[in-house]
């Protein structure tokens, strides 16, 4: 996979694993009675109540931020923008993350992408599911072929085992 400017991700010195840790925390919904109306919707890889604490340090805010709701998620940087894309007519500024919607919508807005989230990562494993099945009954029967010695395998032979052609034609012969 490719980040920022074409750089391989591993070439930046950074693993699977730890883009998934990058991405993996908590989704929260924050109020501050200094801001009536309005709810923070973030997300941090740290517990929630530790960013509610930075966020009410600022010399800016009066009042001390409060959680609402925090929500736990593999990809909470993922359910973040997707609630922000679910919300942004509600959005006070665009490029911040305060909204003017109830605590309450924010909730229900963050648990419904999170079903929507968790439905769409169930469908990619039954299709992954199916396609190794349709991989393991096509190899079966190419391998019944070739014990059988109904297989062609010459253009294989002939060092060309990357050409996508000579595999289809391997595929389609009958036996």
């Amino acid at each position: 996979m490719l980040a920022g400017g074409g750089i391989p991700d591993m070439a930046r010195g950074r693993s699977k694993k730890k883009r998934r840790q990058e991405r993996s925390g908590y989704v929260y919904v924050l109020t501050n009675r200094s801001m009536p109306g309005m709810v923070k919707i973030g997300f941090t890889s740290r517990s929630a109540g530790v960013r509610a604490n930075e966020l009410s340090g600022a010399t800016g805010v009066p009042t001390d931020f409060k959680i609402v709701f925090q929500a736990r998620a593999r990809d909470a940087l993922s359910l973040e923008k997707a609630v922000h894309r679910r919300l942004r007519h509600a959005r006070v500024k665009q490029g911040r993350e305060f909204f003017r919607v109830s605590p309450r919508r924010a909730r229900k807005e963050i648990v419904k992408e999170m079903r929507q989230l968790r439905g769409v990562a169930q469908a990619y494993w039954v299709v992954r599911l199916v396609i190794t099945c349709i991989v393991a009954t096509a190899g079966v029967a190419l391998l019944t072929q070739y014990a059988n010695g109904n297989l062609d395998l010459t253009p294989l032979k002939q060092g060309r085992p990357a050409d996508l052609s000579v595999w289809i034609g391997i595929l389609t012969q009958s036996g």
